[in-house]
């Protein structure tokens, strides 16, 4: 779906959905570490593990959404699971010019090992500061991917 829009709106229309993506990243991580449960914990850690075991930039694709789908769930804020359902929707289930931002694993790995600490340290702010930072980093690895999969 995304790739439709961007070809049809241009490629600054994917910095725009990756701006609004960022700026809700501060109040992702802000809410899960102030609202998460002991199984939200598990959860988060069963979905950074099956990160870490994804095999392939598609597998590490569907995982990060499936890491998000947890961590947006530890908020508690149904509206953010609604906006959520959009973004798996426009960015997941297939592979696409989108895929290359996880051919390397271990930013991905690093940025969501900081989340999952932050948020089970209940640690509101740093938390917030860690999904913002993880959001803009794949933003960039998602822009470089699509620029670099739109000149092939």
């Amino acid at each position: 779906m995304v790739e439709a829009l961007v070809r049809k709106l241009g490629p600054d229309f994917l910095a725009e959905l990756l701006e609004i993506r960022a700026a809700l990243g501060p109040l992702i991580g802000r809410l899960a570490a102030q609202r998460h449960t002991p199984d939200d914990a598990h959860a988060l850690r069963d979905a950074l593990a099956a990160l870490r075991d994804a095999d392939g930039a598609a597998a590490r694709q569907a995982a990060d959404l499936a890491y998000f789908r947890v961590l947006i769930h530890s908020t508690r804020n149904r509206a953010l699971g609604l906006l959520y359902r959009w973004v798996e929707h426009a960015f997941g289930g297939r592979e696409h010019e989108l895929t290359g931002a996880y051919n390397d694993a271990e930013p991905v790995l690093a940025d969501l090992r900081a989340i999952t600490k932050a948020v089970l340290e209940c640690d509101p702010v740093a938390a917030g500061a860690a999904v913002e930072a993880y959001l803009r980093a794949s933003a960039l690895r998602m822009i470089v991917a699509y620029t670099e999969g739109s000149a092939s």
